[in-house]
């Protein structure tokens, strides 16, 4: 039994008749654009914050964050464990058998530069599956996982030993995290077009709603 504590967000942006009757940009589709942005973003921060909270954590090779040295770094046996150890725990993978991978830039250049004596590890599936990828620099379906390039995969500064930078690189299966709303609420936020109070019909206001709330729901999934 997991208890997901529902959260009311949402905000509002504003407009008024005088602007849109005198602005060249297309100030409604601005308006849309901020709400959904930022619906985007809170409804975002409020799921990473859930993903950060779990417990099954690893640090690669040392037994804390506060340990961690600059040559621990992510490589591809790393991932390899990683991925067996979802698999071992009978986590439902997603569609393709793949699982899901959040990893920050600068743990994807690692990624690329990994090099054993004769090759670079990651250009030889790249190059024989999908050259595009390597021209991109995306790491796309790689070692079982299918990777997101974010920056929002936190960057800890000065957490490890000799204040080095950590990175929290996350890798998640189905069931890592539970969702609730409301009864009134959707799965998706409500886009909300605010009654005009003003006697003259100036002002008027353009924003999203939803009460809704994320937390782990099986951590062997994450």
């Amino acid at each position: 039994q997991v208890v997901v504590t529902l959260l009311e967000k949402g905000a509002a942006f504003g407009a008024t008749r005088r602007l849109l009757g005198t602005s060249y940009l297309d100030v409604m589709a601005d308006l849309s654009n901020l709400a959904g942005y930022n619906a985007g973003l809170s409804l975002d921060t409020l799921a990473y914050d859930a993903l950060a909270g779990g417990t099954n954590v690893v640090f690669v090779g040392q037994a804390s964050q506060a340990a961690i040295t600059s040559s621990n770094i992510i490589t591809s046996a790393v991932i390899r464990k990683e991925v067996a150890a979802l698999r071992a725990a009978n986590v439902q993978p997603y569609e393709g058998g793949l699982y899901v991978g959040y990893i920050h830039p600068d743990n994807v250049v690692d990624i690329m530069q990994e090099a054993t004596a004769n090759t670079v590890v990651w250009h030889e599936p790249a190059d024989f599956s999908d050259a595009n990828r390597r021209w991109m620099g995306e790491i796309g379906i790689y070692e079982g996982v299918r990777w997101i390039t974010t920056p929002r995969a936190a960057l800890i500064a000065d957490a490890g030993a000799s204040a080095v930078d950590v990175y929290q690189t996350y890798i998640v299966g189905r069931q890592a995290l539970a969702k609730a709303v409301d009864s009134l609420s959707r799965q998706v936020p409500e886009m909300v077009v605010s009654p005009v109070v003003d006697k003259l019909k100036r002002f008027f206001h353009y924003g999203w709603y939803q009460n809704v709330g994320y937390d782990t729901f099986r951590e062997a999934a994450c």
